[in-house]
């Protein structure tokens, strides 16, 4: 963390694992956050800031009913069921003071996230099936603020804003080999958008 006259810069970053308790259940995170503020005015204040995060998380899995009827207590677990985890998450906020009573602030994002998923069903003969999961989103946010005193201790206020977010997901689900981990046929292709607007007032 450092400051600078106007500027402001803020970084940290962790590193994260574990081994895990049983065969294929080790954890793998990283995070990395940074920030910049400026405030080139005692009436205005900016800030951009920057998230990166990953995961990967193995999971034991299921036990074929083959395996169970032919080694009984002595069959383990398929090694192939995990997940990975990604997001990145950018915000751009600031704000200014109009007066002594009045002051505009907002924000906008962008924030991307993927999850690849493979699990298999337990004592099942059935192929290992696969999520690919996709979603990107954005949005704003405009808020104005205003306030005073009236008389006799007595106060008034206004708050009144616009909140836009748009949201686009491609999702596809697959088989997999369960001998070779290679793709089969599609099961589930989609891809869909919605978009939320909404108006605020207090």
């Amino acid at each position: 963390q450092a400051k600078q006259k106007s500027f402001g810069t803020f970084i940290a970053a962790d590193k994260y694992h574990q081994r895990g308790f049983r065969q294929n259940s080790s954890i793998e995170k990283e995070v990395f956050y940074s920030r910049l503020d400026w405030q080139p005015t005692d009436e205005s204040r900016w800030a951009l800031s920057y998230l990166h995060a990953e995961a990967s998380l193995d999971r034991p899995g299921s036990i074929r009913e083959s395996a169970l009827a032919v080694l009984g207590d002595e069959a383990t677990e398929r090694p192939r069921n995990f997940a990975d985890l990604g997001q990145d998450l950018l915000i751009f906020s600031g704000g200014v003071t109009l007066n002594d009573w009045a002051a505009l602030s907002g924000n906008t994002f962008f924030r991307q996230s993927r999850e690849l998923a493979v699990a298999n069903f337990a004592t099942s003969e059935r192929n290992d099936n696969e999520l690919d999961l996709n979603s990107n989103s954005w949005g704003y946010s405009l808020q104005a603020n205003e306030s005073k005193d009236l008389f006799w201790g007595l106060a008034e206020s206004l708050v009144i804003g616009v909140d836009y977010v748009s949201t686009h997901v491609d999702e596809e689900d697959f088989n997999r080999s369960k001998a070779t981990l290679a793709r089969l046929g599609t099961t589930v292709d989609s891809d869909s958008a919605k978009e939320d607007l909404g108006i605020f007032s207090t």
